[in-house]
């Protein structure tokens, strides 16, 4: 049967198919469907007699780490758009969920750098293996994955560090090695490292007069990586 509604939210008439005659209608002779419409859910009440006795619209919610990553991703591509130095960051993972993030930043910086491109104003290059991705755009060189390169012999880079202390961990990777020779450092751990982690990194990167961020995995601590992350890339343009 089909069966007539309306849109709130975008002002339409909805039409959709329902089979009322293998429906099992108890109690008060209302059923409940929803439907994904135009971006959002319609949720409909319908009767025995397929009449719509009410229709509420809602929004679908983003995830927030997709909200972030693309938000991230239009910071990231101010700077690029910008003169100034080269900036080297490493992202130091094995972590499904936080490599997927930051794919999904390099993959936003693409989309609005194809732009660019096609005006001539602008390239990018993406290097994949099994264990690295690579991106490299007018300022930016990004890797993802357990590799840490060297500081770029070019006084006009700036490099950065962000590590997954799990995987400091499981590789047994000096911690000092990887630090001392970076511009900036986030680092990410699990909450009931942070404390302990803190004091001995805050130790070791003020020695070496290196910003640095840490906190537990979480959607905010990415939020708040980021905004340490641009600003201080703001900060040396």
């Amino acid at each position: 049967m089909n069966i007539q509604t309306y849109c709130e939210l975008c002002k339409s008439t909805v039409w959709f198919q329902l089979d009322l005659e293998n429906i099992s209608f108890v109690g008060s002779g209302i059923i409940n469907r929803s439907l994904i419409h135009d971006g959002h859910v319609l949720n409909c009440e319908i009767d025995t007699q397929g009449s719509v006795r009410s229709a509420r619209a809602q929004q679908i919610l983003e995830n927030p780490t997709d909200t972030l990553s693309k938000r991230v991703a239009r910071s990231f591509h101010e700077i690029n758009a910008d003169k100034g130095q080269t900036i080297q960051m490493d992202v130091y993972t094995s972590n499904p969920e936080l490599g997927k993030f930051f794919n999904d930043v390099l993959g936003e910086m693409i989309k609005q750098i194809s732009e660019l491109e096609r005006a001539g104003r602008g390239y990018f290059d993406i290097y994949l293996t099994n264990k690295l991705t690579i991106l490299k755009t007018h300022r930016f060189d990004i890797s993802i994955g357990l590799n840490i390169r060297l500081k770029e012999e070019n006084l006009q880079s700036l490099k950065g560090l962000i590590l997954d202390m799990g995987d400091v961990e499981e590789n047994k990777v000096d911690l000092e090695i990887m630090v001392k020779n970076q511009d900036f450092v986030g680092i990410l751990t699990h909450k009931d490292t942070k404390d302990p982690y803190f004091h001995a990194i805050s130790s070791l990167c003020l020695s070496y007069g290196i910003p640095f961020y840490l906190d537990s995995l979480s959607t905010n601590s990415l939020r708040g990586l980021f905004d340490f992350i641009y600003a201080v890339l703001q900060s040396a343009n």
